[in-house]
């Protein structure tokens, strides 16, 4: 309890300290305001505030005995080299000085000397959010029952692609949020996750799937501040896409109302790259009961030098440590990460002050130690229970995610192609033991059958969606999958019962649909086709896929006018999606039906494409057609003599004779008209 003001004031008086004697104002205040001030004042998540000497004097012996063992402020990492940002680790001589100045009797010192109290600004700390998504309600988080994880899914009103460059998370009542991880689902599977709860919102740990967006790491944590990214490194939201919002909860003793809301800050910039995540982990868990030091490892070697930028560590209650390293191909091992004592409650996102560079043939290696004895005191099972992978809070994981950036185009691909093989295979590897000890299990079957094709196995992906559907018989996302590798394989008929199983089901359900309007046009039924996409769209208006397709079947029925809504809809959905670009290019300069041209917009859009790749003749014919269009005649048979060139060269010599007739018309300044859907390929 405080103590009051005469008391305080006698306190002082008896425990004016000497020279050597730390005191508040002149020691102490400094270290409380720059890490604990920002969660220790009024509103936010700590208990009490330690904003002025009687604050902190109440507690300190409390605050003595926590720092000494480290368990605040909270930061579990070990010091790193380049520094971690925003640490909140005390050094060893601020420890000591906390705990002499509590033997000392924590004298206050000189007060008119002290550093004024830290000023925090009110409301959103970016200033004001381009969109702000809330909670339709508020969350009420019972009195009691321990910690609870808490998923939310809030529809995102967002029609066309943004570029995000910050998020804010405001918690609403920081004193029983203790921290938000924001990830995105542009599938349904985190909604069909909610339904299946009867409460407001979900309680697995693992949100379905969705991600963090881009390779980037987005949340919120007690003295986190809100940052934008810089140009360039904006991330893509793409319409259609749900934000899932998990919240890590502390009961307070009464029911407490939460309310969460989410602020993006969007910009005009177009991300020039995007940062990689990679995970190093297991899905194959299977810790035995009883057992104190269960150890799992993992490793990759990098095929190309990069910059790691960030450390995620993920598990639940069990793990106990963590570590990081790297070991670089002259055979020196360089620490990343120590986290010696885990501790689930207060797990974050550990970002370099500088980039660590890191050559190609580096190994990077992760080492989790898990604690599954009835000595942890946060062994959720008692007695110990085997545990194995899964999302509950009853299962473990075991994840060390890295934020990386390579440094270019190539080496980004040539990272991506070998890290995907090695994370499918661990992928495989769990869902293997997961079928494995509960066979009749028919998502797992599915995620396998997929796992299967990524590792180019259709036969064996084939058998893993059939025994799906014999499992579930109206198991929706199995009849879709075998229908599409059925369709794949060139079994239409049996493709197409298979789609029409999961329309009886789900009427609205715009893959199969899609799916379906592709066997009729292989089948000549192009107005059953434009039916198909037509109701895909209404559907899922902002469904890109649904869109595209649309636009193109309008375009081989003439329809020209209709055909560049659609084709303007997707790119709005997807700014850079290629084919559609080219397609919609190519209409709006080669259409005959005059309503539907558009010179102006026809040169903006191919100017485009042959910004991004000026040696593909594809490209340059469409910006030729798109300058005759505009009247630009002379630069117009230019532009196709080069597309004919380099089509020659890549061996494409019908395509570049298609180009040369083209490039005839335009030196009779004529304009070229086309009622193809697309232009010729490179191939003819």
């Amino acid at each position: 309890m405080p103590i009051s003001a005469v008391a305080f004031v006698v306190w002082w008086l008896c425990a004016r300290p000497s020279a050597d004697t730390p005191t508040w104002a002149r020691d102490i205040a400094p270290i409380l305001f720059e890490h604990c001030a920002n969660c220790h004042r009024p509103g936010e998540v700590a208990p009490f505030p330690l904003l002025t000497a009687e604050d902190a004097a109440v507690r300190a012996r409390q605050i003595a005995r926590v720092t000494s063992s480290r368990l605040m402020p909270p930061w579990l990492a070990a010091p790193s080299e380049p520094p971690f940002v925003g640490a909140r680790r005390l050094t060893d001589a601020q420890i000591e000085l906390l705990s002499r100045w509590a033997d000392a009797g924590a004298p206050a010192g000189d007060l008119a000397a002290a550093p004024a109290a830290p000023k925090f600004t009110p409301g959103w700390q970016l200033g004001e959010p381009d969109l702000v998504v809330t909670m339709p309600a508020a969350y009420v988080l019972p009195a009691e029952g321990g910690d609870r994880y808490r998923n939310f899914v809030l529809p995102l009103p967002v029609d066309t692609l943004k570029y995000v460059s910050a998020v804010e998370v405001r918690p609403g009542n920081p004193r029983v949020v203790h921290h938000a991880a924001v990830k995105i689902d542009r599938s349904d599977s985190s909604r069909r996750l909610d339904a299946l709860d009867p409460e407001f919102g979900f309680a697995e740990m693992e949100q379905g799937e969705a991600t963090y967006p881009d390779g980037h790491f987005v949340g919120w944590t007690p003295g986190r501040t809100p940052v934008r990214l810089p140009d360039g490194m904006a991330w893509r939201l793409y319409p259609e896409s749900d934000l899932v919002l998990q919240l890590h909860l502390l009961p307070s003793g009464k029911p407490e109302p939460v309310q969460v809301s989410v602020g993006f800050f969007f910009t005009d910039v177009r991300p020039a790259w995007l940062p990689f995540i990679l995970r190093l982990g297991s899905k194959s868990i299977d810790i035995p009961a009883g057992v104190a030091g269960h150890e799992i490892r993992d490793r990759f070697t990098l095929p190309v030098g990069l910059e790691l930028h960030a450390l995620a560590p993920h598990a639940h209650f069990l793990g106990s440590s963590v570590r990081g390293s790297a070991t670089l191909p002259d055979g020196t091992t360089r620490e990343l990460l120590d986290i010696p004592s885990w501790n689930f409650s207060w797990q974050d996102e550990f970002r370099f002050a500088e980039p660590v560079r890191l050559p190609a043939g580096t190994t990077l290696e992760m080492r989790w130690s898990y604690d599954n004895s009835a000595e942890n005191p946060r062994n959720p099972s008692h007695p110990p229970q085997r545990v194995r992978y899964g999302p509950s809070s009853l299962e473990e994981m075991c994840d060390l995610w890295l934020q990386v950036t390579p440094a270019g185009r190539a080496e980004f691909e040539a990272l991506r192609k070998a890290f995907v093989e090695k994370d499918v295979a661990m992928v495989r590897a769990g869902l293997e033991l997961r079928i494995a000890t509960t066979p009749g299990d028919a998502d797992a079957h599915v995620d396998l059958g997929l796992v299967r094709l990524q590792q180019a196995d259709p036969a064996g992906a084939l058998a893993e969606f059939v025994k799906a559907v014999e499992l579930a018989p109206t198991h929706v996302r199995g009849l879709f999958k075998l229908g599409a590798l059925l369709a794949r394989e060139k079994q239409a008929a049996a493709a197409r019962a298979r789609f029409e199983q999961v329309i009886a089901l789900e009427p609205d359900h715009a893959g199969a649909l899609i799916q379906l309007s592709v066997l009729d046009e292989a089948d000549g039924a192009l107005r059953a086709a434009l039916a198909r996409l037509e109701a895909a769209v209404a559907a899922r208006p902002q469904m890109f896929e649904a869109r595209a397709n649309l636009g193109r079947m309008l375009r081989i029925l003439g329809e020209d006018t209709d055909a560049r809504v659609q084709y303007e809809a997707a790119l709005g959905l997807d700014d850079g999606a290629t084919d559609v670009r080219r397609a919609l290019a190519w209409l709006c300069a080669t259409s005959p039906v005059d309503a539907a041209r558009d010179g102006n917009r026809a040169l903006e859009l191919a100017r485009a494409l042959v910004d991004a790749d000026s040696s593909n003749p594809l490209e340059l014919d469409v910006f030729a057609a798109a300058q005759a269009e505009c009247g630009r005649f002379g630069p117009a048979a230019k532009t196709a003599t080069r597309a004919a060139e380099l089509a020659r060269k890549r061996g494409s010599a019908a395509f570049a004779l298609e180009i040369e007739k083209r490039r005839d018309l335009y030196a009779r300044s004529q304009r070229f008209r086309s009622t193809a859907a697309r232009p010729a390929s490179a191939g003819g």
